[in-house]
Parts: C-alpha cells; structure tokens; sequence
C-alpha cells in the first residue's frame, strides 16, 4: 500500500508540474508570436522539454538537447547555455545515458569560463 501511494504521489506531481508547463510555455509561444526575439531560446529549452516528456528515444533527445544549446551559443546568452546543459544532463540521466556527465561538465565550464 505505501508503494502504490507513493507512485500516486509522484503522478500528482508530474501533472502539476505538466500543467505548469504548459501555461509557460503557451505564455512564452505568445510573446515568440509577437515577434519577441528573446522569447525564441527560452521557448526552444521548452519545446526540448516537453519533448523529453513525451519521446522514448534517447536518439531524437540528444539530437534536440544539441539543437538547443547550439542555439544558446549562438545567440551568445551564456546563462541559458548553461541552463540548456544542465536541463540535458537531468534529461539524460533519467535515460541512465552516460552522455549526462559530459553535458553536466559542459555547464559547470560554460559557467566558469565565460560568466
């Protein structure tokens, strides 16, 4: 019984948390609409987001990750790109993918180097 509430427990709250990030991510998609440029890089970490929520191939994630923070660099916003590795590494973890240490080496540089 306690198995079965504590995995009840952990759906409540990735439906909280979908939902939430769903309002974000339609207010952001607004403003990109709108023509505000930097709405684009936080609505692509979005988009890599939900997309891990809902693939099941590591492939296709880390093929979006890398589009992501390749974009964070070229846009030139140090802390994004920071965030866009972290948010591959916590991805990649889930996915228990070896590539997640890397990617979490590759902020904490980023972090260091160029803040």
């Amino acid at each position: 019984l306690y198995q079965s509430t504590r995995y009840l427990h952990i759906s409540v709250q990735a439906k909280r948390y979908i939902r939430v990030a769903r309002k974000q991510h339609k207010a952001i998609s607004k403003r990109h609409l709108a023509g505000n440029p930097s709405a684009t890089p936080l609505l692509k970490i979005l988009q890599v987001e939900a997309l891990a929520l809902t693939s099941k191939t590591v492939d296709e994630i880390s093929q979006a990750l890398d589009e992501c923070i390749d974009l964070q660099q070229k846009e030139g916003l140090v802390h994004l790109e920071g965030v866009a590795n972290e948010q591959a590494s916590h991805i990649l973890e889930g996915f228990m993918s070896d590539s997640s240490f890397a990617y979490l080496d590759a902020a904490k540089k980023v972090y260091k180097r160029k803040w």
